[in-house]
């Protein structure tokens, strides 16, 4: 949900990144797409640590039914951000 534009609020505005994607999107595409725009957060705020929030809602099955992802594709973008070897906080939801 939410738009392109959405940039955060508060403090926190500017430090969002909302990324709107289609239902139906699969593994390819999804990981592709989203570890591009990981590095690119990296570059642009060259962060000290990572705190990351997976959600499983995107999986095939799950009864949202909007994506069809295996864990495939969420090990491939949970890969880009242990590869930078910062601290990182894995939260599940």
């Amino acid at each position: 949900t939410g738009s392109i534009n959405d940039v955060g609020f508060g403090k926190g505005r500017y430090h969002t990144v909302n990324i709107p994607l289609r239902d139906g999107i699969r593994d390819t595409e999804f990981s592709a797409l989203v570890c591009r725009i990981l590095v690119k957060v990296k570059e642009q705020y060259q962060p000290d640590v990572v705190v990351c929030q997976c959600g499983a809602d995107g999986l095939a099955g799950d009864p949202m039914e909007s994506f069809n992802l295996t864990p495939f594709a969420l090990g491939k973008c949970l890969y880009t951000l242990l590869s930078w070897k910062l601290p990182l906080l894995l939260l599940g939801g």
